[in-house]
């Protein structure tokens, strides 16, 4: 009996399971904890702010995550790609991390700079003060700083797979931000205070994680010019389709935002979080199964039969969860209030749209983490299409409408990163080169 119990311990595929069992609860515990967290606070600031007020709150942060994702622009996918090759050189990780800093903060001043001016105008459009409005944008600039360097500093850790220690700083961050969100609203209930007590606790978690990120990547180190050129090349040819998504991406608020009431602003921010229980297993995704992937040897048949593990493994989740969000519907919405109560249709057509956003954003990481960067005008020319075929047959007289015009599109953008991956793993070496 222990000489079999040896023999399974030493057995290759049940260490590896074993493995991956283990990663999966360290990573999914922390993140029920981050997003049980984030789901709360996000209840009780539906329930205790009024219509107009979480209106301007959803405004607010539909902005927050435009100007972040500008920031970007493309350089965490290839810090990820340039930090693939080196993960195990403390130094070299070290420069392709300050790089990507320096780059990122360039290009966060052109991103604040457009990002500002037009949360204010939607703002003052849907009938908050110029204070007000002023107020809210300033609010956000600390999530948007923190922002810049967080994302960047966790590529070492989860290149490294240390996932004990990234979660540990996620839960300590959200902790803080739950503590800081509660006390706000039973004391100075408003949208500046909440939108504040949401990024300073970044800032705070951003020193910690830069701290630990040093262990695997000097932060000493100074940024290089050959690194420069090559994420440099990456933002050139992500940054059109960027933009593009960050208009496509965030329509149904810029729909709603331009050609509805405040109601409708509320009520999509209000079923939209609930939907953001995804982000559990979209962490999931992002922090374990992608960095291995970036690191996977050129071999085509390896690349393609982890893409389909991957693909599949999505795809059964999102079933699993839109089925849940069906069957408990009056449940989740009870959560939310009676404002909201008549939304059972809208809840589970929305959690089918982030779900195919989310099995297109991991299709989009899968072949981002090898730097592979589809052609923006290809890219770009076909989301377009999808956009004008969407308009045309969709009536935008209701929430319900918007949210259909959203699940088609995503359906067909989900295809064309499926077809994309697919394509440039059938040009890699049927043999990984030695």
């Amino acid at each position: 009996m222990f000489a079999n119990i040896q023999r399974l311990y030493t057995d290759k595929k049940f260490t590896r399971v074993f493995e991956w069992s283990k990663l999966v609860a360290v990573t999914g515990g922390g993140q029920i904890v981050v997003q049980l967290t984030g789901l709360l606070s996000g209840i009780m600031i539906i329930r205790m702010l009024p219509t107009d007020q979480f209106a301007y709150y959803t405004i607010a942060n539909t902005m927050l995550s435009t100007i972040v994702l500008l920031s970007d622009g493309g350089i965490g996918t290839g810090t990820l790609a340039f930090g693939g090759k080196v993960w195990n050189d403390r130094k070299e990780l070290g420069t392709v991390i300050s790089t990507a800093i320096r780059l990122r903060n360039r290009l966060a001043i052109g991103s604040i700079g457009i990002g500002i001016p037009i949360v204010i105008y939607l703002l003052l459009h849907n009938g908050a003060s110029v204070l007000t409005a002023v107020l809210i944008a300033v609010s956000i600039l600390p999530a948007i700083l923190a922002g810049l360097t967080d994302s960047l500093l966790e590529i070492p850790l989860k290149l490294n797979q240390n996932i004990v220690a990234l979660q540990k700083n996620q839960i300590m961050y959200n902790l803080s931000r739950f503590g800081f969100i509660v006390i706000s609203l039973f004391t100075l209930p408003w949208v500046t205070i909440i939108l504040l007590a949401n990024g300073i606790p970044r800032i705070w978690a951003n020193f910690k994680l830069r701290k630990i990120s040093n262990q695997y990547a000097d932060a000493g180190q100074p940024h290089d010019q050959k690194v420069q050129d090559g994420m440099f090349r990456i933002v050139k040819r992500s940054m059109p389709e960027i933009i593009y998504y960050c208009l496509s991406g965030q329509i149904t608020i810029w729909l709603i935002s331009l050609y509805s009431s405040v109601q409708s602003i509320a009520e999509i921010g209000a079923i939209s979080r609930i939907s953001l229980l995804i982000n559990l297993f979209s962490s999931i995704f992002t922090t374990l199964v992608i960095p291995r992937f970036a690191k996977l040897k050129e071999e085509r048949a390896s690349l393609i039969k982890n893409l389909f593990i991957i693909f599949f493994c999505s795809m059964l989740l999102s079933l699993f969860i839109t089925a849940g969000a069906w069957l408990f519907s009056d449940q989740i919405l009870w959560l939310l209030g009676k404002k909201y109560s008549g939304l059972k249709v809208e809840l589970v057509l929305n959690i089918v749209s982030t779900c195919l956003a989310m099995i297109s954003g991991v299709l989009f990481q899968v072949y981002s983490s090898r730097g592979w960067v589809m052609n923006p005008v290809i890219s770009i020319s076909l989301n377009i299409i999808f956009l004008v075929i969407g308009i045309s047959v969709t009536d935008f007289n209701s929430l319900r409408s918007v949210i259909v015009f959203n699940i088609f599109v995503g359906t067909l953008q989900l295809l064309m990163h499926l077809v994309y991956a697919l394509f440039k793993m059938s040009k890699t070496p049927v043999k990984a080169h030695d």
